[in-house]
């Protein structure tokens, strides 16, 4: 009888092992998806823990212990190779937006303006800074002449990318009351449109552009100075990240 139990036990096992390699192969690709985001970007936890939970969700995957039914585990291979395709994707955008890096700091370098443009990358995707006065006169929503040429070697980059470009206008808190410009507001809104409608006309498909103006309710540094108020106005134009992105 004892010998029976034995065997019994081993034959229940022998069934439940396939299933515990292929649970033991889903959370190994699941990680490995994770590390990966984790080591392209910054997260914040929280955004992080609903993404877990969202796949979690779509795995089959609830609290309590609870695994895969029998559907989802019939769709695991899909599941799995729709994530590969994923991972193949996020490895592409990230190598485009690191040469886009590069070809940015080459411009900035070869026209010597690294002092007023600045190239920062996060979680967003790639940032382009303007300080204002590389861009418009103070005041003034109207494109400088000399800006122009600027803005077409950036053109160049972003035309190789596939990725939507937001910019993004800010002012510092000295207040403007014209008939143009009735606020801070206008002001920021104009000089993005501006700046994408110029970046429109040299060919950048108007759909994968957009344009926003904050005032100067959003300054890197108090506007306790001159020099601080210079910094804060500025100009951004942001490369999003293409395939996924928290904000």
């Amino acid at each position: 009888m004892r010998r029976e139990k034995r065997r019994g036990k081993n034959e229940e096992n022998q069934e439940t092992g396939g299933w515990l390699l292929t649970y033991a192969d889903m959370i190994t690709l699941v990680l490995t998806f994770f590390i990966l985001l984790y080591t392209m970007s910054t997260l914040d936890i929280i955004k992080f823990s609903q993404v877990v939970a969202s796949v979690k969700g779509s795995l089959g995957v609830i609290d309590g212990g609870r695994t895969l039914d029998t559907e989802n585990q019939n769709d695991l291979g899909q599941l799995e190779s729709e994530i590969w395709q994923l991972l193949k994707e996020l490895e592409d955008e990230e190598e485009a937006i690191k040469q886009a890096v590069t070809n940015l700091e080459m411009l900035l370098e070869a026209e010597n303006i690294q002092d007023a443009v600045s190239i920062l990358v996060d979680e967003r995707g790639i940032n382009i800074r303007f300080l204002d006065h590389i861009l418009f006169d103070l005041g003034s929503a109207e494109l400088k002449s000399e800006a122009r040429p600027l803005l077409d070697k950036i053109y160049s980059i972003l035309i190789e990318l596939n990725n939507e470009i937001r910019v993004e206008g800010y002012t510092c808190d000295l207040p403007i009351r014209t008939g143009q410009f009735p606020s801070n507001w206008e002001l920021s809104t104009r000089r993005a449109t501006t700046v994408v409608r110029y970046l429109e006309g040299k060919g950048l498909a108007g759909e994968v552009l957009s344009a926003v103006g904050y005032g100067e309710y959003r300054p890197l540094v108090p506007n306790t100075s001159e020099l601080n108020r210079r910094q804060n106005r500025r100009v951004d134009i942001v490369i999003l990240r293409g395939k996924i992105r928290f904000e």
